[in-house]
C-alpha cells in the first residue's frame, strides 16, 4: 500500500535501533521506561513473545551504553540526568546461531566474540579454546582496555533450547553448553557492569536463574507492564496518521477501524498492572497491508505447544478460563513442560482478570488473532486437512447451524470426520481419555474456528455441558459419548436441564446427542430433538 509522504515509514522488520532512527522511522519512546533500569549497575531478565520487540530494546540498551546520545535526541532519556559513560558492549543474539548441533552452536558462538574482540582491538584466540574460555578472556580483556566494567546483552537466551525442545538428543547437549556459559559470566560478576537477558521462557538448569542469584526478573513486575508492546495512548500518539489512512483505505470510518485494531491485536496483560498492549508486530504489519489477518501467529507457529496439547490430552476448550495461582512462574524443567505457564510466556494465553479469594488469575486468548489462528492449526494438527478442504466444512457447517438446519450440520460433521486419515486418530485400543480429547477437541475447535460461539464444558448448577453454540435464532446443546448409546446423550441433558439457562432468550432450543466410535473411527449415532 502506497504511503503519503508526510507519513514516517513503519519498522517492520527493523531491530536496529540504529538503523531506526537514522532512517527517520516511527519510534515508540520507551526510553522513560528503560532510565530506572540502565542508570545503575544492574542484572536483569525479561520474558515477552516472540516478535514483541526485545530485540530492539537489546539494540537499545547497545545505543546507550556506547554512548550515542546523537541518536537519542529528542527522546525522553536526552532531557534526563543520564551519565552517556562509554562502556564496552558484548551483544549476543541467540535466535541468529546455528544451533543444529552443540557443536555448530559452540562455533557460531567463539566466532561471534572474536568478531566483537576485533572491534574493540583486544587480543582473542579462536582456535582450540572452549566458549567459557573464549568468553572469560573477552570480558577480561575489555575491561583491561577500556578500564570500564562490561555490559552483557543477551537476547533470545532460549531460542536454542525451544529449537529442540522436543528432541532430547540435541537439546540437552546444548542445555550444558549455555550452563556453561552462564556459569563463567557469573564468575566474572565483579567485571561487569550491566546485565540484560530476554527470552521466551524462563528455563532452569542453565545456571542463569541458579547462578545469578542476583538477577531480577522483571517479566511478571508492574513497573514494566508496557516496556514491550504499545499501549493504545502510544498507538494514537503515535501513528496519529496511519491509522486515518488505513481507514480511507479500508473505506470505513475510524472509529470503526480503531476498535477493529482494539479486537484483534490488543488485549497483551503480563503483570498485574491492568494496563493492556497491542501485539506491535501484528499491528504494524496491519498498517502496511491495511488488511486484518493473523500476523503474528502465521509468522512461526511453536509446534511444540500443539504437539503438547496433543500428547497431555489437554482439554483445549479448558484454555479459554484458565485458572492460576501465581503469573511470576519459578523457572521449570525443559524436559518437564508445563502446559498452561508455556501458553502464558509465549503469548498464547493472557491475563483476562483476577478474582481475590482464592487468589488466582484468569487466562484466555488475548484477541481474535490468536484465537482463530490457534483453533485453525490445532484443527490442522489433527486432520491435516489443507485450507481449501478445510473452508468447505467451515461453510457448510456455518451455513447450516445459522439455518437451523441439523440434517445437513450432522452430514458435514459426518464427512468431516470420515474424511480424516485413520493415522491421525486415536487407534481402537487408546484409552477412552485419549479419544474423547481427541474427537471432543476437534470439534470444538472445528466451531470455534468457524466463529460459532461455542461454550465447552460450560458449568451449570447439575453439571457441565459439553458443548453449547449460539446462532441469532437458535440454541444448540451437545452433549458427546464415546462408544455408548446416543440416547444417554440426550438422558443425561434432561436429566440435569441444561437447557434452563437459554428459556428466557426466546431462541429455538435444539438439543444434540452425538456418539464417536472408536472402533470405526468415525461419527456414529445422532440424535436430535427440538424442544421449542
Amino acid at each position: 500500500m502506497q504511503q503519503p509522504p508526510e507519513l514516517k515509514d513503519l519498522s517492520i522488520g527493523i531491530q536496529t535501533f540504529d538503523i531506526l532512527i537514522e532512517e527517520n522511522r516511527v519510534y515508540v519512546d520507551k526510553t522513560e521506561q528503560i532510565y530506572p533500569l540502565v542508570r545503575k549497575s544492574e542484572r536483569y531478565f525479561l520474558a515477552r513473545p516472540r516478535r514483541f520487540g526485545k530485540s530492539l530494546l537489546i539494540s537499545t540498551f547497545k545505543a546507550l551504553f556506547e554512548g550515542k546520545r546523537e541518536l537519542f535526541k529528542n527522546l525522553w532519556i536526552d532531557s534526563s540526568d543520564y551519565s552517556w559513560t562509554k562502556y564496552p558492549v558484548i551483544h549476543l543474539d541467540f535466535s541468529g546461531f546455528d544451533s543444529r548441533s552443540v557443536d555448530s552452536l559452540e562455533k557460531d558462538l567463539i566466532a561471534r566474540l572474536g568478531d566483537i574482540a576485533q572491534a574493540y582491538g583486544v587480543p582473542f584466540e579462536t582456535d582450540g579454546v572452549t566458549l567459557t574460555r573464549a568468553l572469560t578472556v573477552l570480558v577480561k580483556n575489555l575491561f583491561a582496555k577500556a578500564g570500564k566494567r562490561v555490559v552483557v546483552l543477551v537476547d533470545e537466551y532460549d531460542s536454542p533450547l525451544l529449537a529442540h525442545i522436543d528432541d532430547p538428543a540435541v537439546r540437552d547437549p546444548i542445555h550444558v553448553l549455555l550452563k556453561g556459559f552462564y556459569t563463567a559470566l557469573k564468575s566474572m560478576d565483579k567485571n561487569l557492569h550491566f546485565f540484560f537477558v530476554t527470552g521466551v521462557s524462563k528455563f532452569s538448569k542453565t545456571s542463569l536463574f541458579s547462578g545469578f542469584n542476583n538477577l531480577s526478573d522483571l517479566s511478571a513486575q508492574e513497573e514494566t507492564a508496557t516496556l514491550l508492546g504499545y499501549t493504545e495512548e502510544e498507538l494514537y500518539r503515535y501513528f496519529d496518521g496511519w491509522i486515518p489512512h488505513v481507514a480511507t483505505k479500508l473505506q470505513e470510518p475510524v472509529s470503526t477501524v480503531k476498535e477493529k485494531i482494539r479486537e484483534w491485536y490488543d488485549g497483551y496483560r503480563f503483570s498485574g498492572n491492568p494496563t493492556r498492549v497491542y501485539n506491535p508486530f501484528s499491528f504494524l504489519t496491519f498498517l502496511r497491508n491495511a488488511k486484518f489477518s493473523d500476523y503474528w501467529f502465521a509468522s512461526g507457529t511453536p509446534t511444540f505447544l500443539l504437539k503438547l496439547i496433543k500428547t497431555s490430552n489437554f482439554p483445549i476448550s479448558d484454555l479459554e478460563n484458565a485458572a492460576i495461582d501465581d503469573i511470576d512462574f519459578p523457572a521449570y524443567e525443559i524436559d518437564k513442560q508445563e502446559l498452561i505457564p508455556l501458553m502464558f510466556q509465549t503469548g498464547y494465553l493472557t491475563i483476562k482478570g483476577y478474582q481475590r479469594e482464592p487468589q488466582r488469575y484468569i487466562l484466555s486468548y488475548p484477541n481474535i488473532e490468536v484465537k482463530n489462528a490457534f483453533f485453525k492449526h490445532i484443527v490442522k494438527m489433527l486432520t491435516n486437512f489443507d485450507s481449501v478442504k478445510t473452508y468447505g466444512f467451515y461453510a457448510g457447517i456455518t451455513e447450516a447451524l445459522e439455518a437451523g438446519d441439523t440434517d445437513k450440520f450432522l452430514s458435514v460433521l459426518g464427512s468431516f470426520f470420515a474424511g480424516i486419515s485413520y493415522e491421525l486418530q486415536p487407534a481402537p485400543s487408546a484409552p477412552v481419555a485419549t479419544s474423547e480429547f481427541y474427537y471432543q477437541s476437534l470439534m470444538f475447535a472445528l466451531l470455534r474456528f468457524v466463529g460459532m460461539h461455542v461454550h465447552a464444558e460450560e458449568p451449570t448448577n447439575k453439571g457441565r455441558i459439553d458443548a453449547t453454540i449460539e446462532t441469532k435464532k437458535y440454541v444448540y446443546i451437545i452433549e458427546c459419548k464415546i462408544n455408548a448409546p446416543c440416547a444417554i446423550a440426550l438422558e443425561q441433558i434432561h436429566a440435569k436441564s441444561y437447557y434452563e439457562p437459554y428459556w428466557h432468550k426466546g431462541k429455538q432450543i435444539v438439543l444434540i446427542g452425538l456418539v464417536f466410535d472408536t472402533k470405526t473411527r468415525m461419527l456414529g449415532e445422532c440424535l436430535v430433538e427440538v424442544l421449542r
